[in-house]
């Protein structure tokens, strides 16, 4: 029986600059907006099952929003640099231009946010270093059923345990706007790099529930990962790794 591929689709605004006074700035901030959510289509596929959350530009911005995959094929053209992630110009033959210049835009907005908050990385595995990080998220690293690692494009969720998604599910669902947000990424906001902002709706922290309980009843024995980036696309996925 083959496997399904899910694709949810939501609106997403740009929030890496905005206008003040007349002028515009950059921020690193949250821009609320509302958007209208596209009824989710399934198509069927092979291997393994992949339930993923999509978005496009408004008419606003040409700026692409990439995908986590996007995002995470350029992970072997990054490097780490003065404690600074570096996107190797090699990196444009294995992309678009425009995925190529987002991800320029997001390397950038988070390397402030490193610089700002004193974090550091690890130059072998490109994480940001957990111990830097705030109390509430190196509490969820050390939970061997439910890991994050913090990554230049985003954050990645390793459950281990049904009690694991459950548990996190169930905060996703109570949460409102910033509270989810917290939930994801872990702790306090307000500094998290993120360039591109969907409109935040309660229905997006449910869906994002409702995905993990359906990804874990098609494999209820193995481990389930999700991958959310900064513009708050995520993929779920089952994780093959330790």
């Amino acid at each position: 029986m083959s496997n399904t591929k899910f694709w949810f689709q939501k609106g997403i605004v740009l929030a890496s600059t905005m206008m003040v006074g007349g002028v515009l700035v950059a921020s690193a901030g949250i821009i609320e907006a509302n958007a209208d959510t596209i009824p989710n289509t399934t198509s069927a596929s092979n291997g393994n099952t992949t339930i993923m959350s999509d978005a496009s530009t408004t008419a606003e911005t040409s700026q692409s929003i990439a995908t986590p995959e996007q995002l995470e094929t350029l992970d072997p053209y990054v490097s780490v640099e003065n404690n600074q992630y570096v996107l190797q110009k090699s990196a444009q033959k294995v992309t678009s231009p425009q995925i190529f210049q987002a991800a320029q835009t997001q390397i950038q907005t988070t390397n402030r946010y490193i610089s700002t908050n004193g974090l550091t990385i690890n130059p072998d595995n490109l994480t940001i270093n957990p111990d830097t990080m705030a109390s509430v998220l190196r509490a969820s690293r050390s939970r061997p059923s439910h890991e994050t690692r913090s990554y230049w494009w985003g954050e990645r969720h390793i459950f281990r345990s049904h009690a694991a998604i459950e548990n996190f599910a169930y905060n996703l669902d109570k949460a409102s706007k910033s509270a989810g947000l917290g939930v994801i990424f872990g702790g306090a906001t307000a500094n998290i790099p993120f360039t591109v902002v969907s409109g935040l709706t309660a229905a997006y922290f449910g869906n994002m529930a409702s995905d993990l309980r359906h990804m874990e009843s098609l494999h209820r024995h193995s481990k389930i990962y999700m991958d959310v980036n900064y513009s708050l696309i995520y993929k779920i996925k089952v994780w093959n790794g330790h």
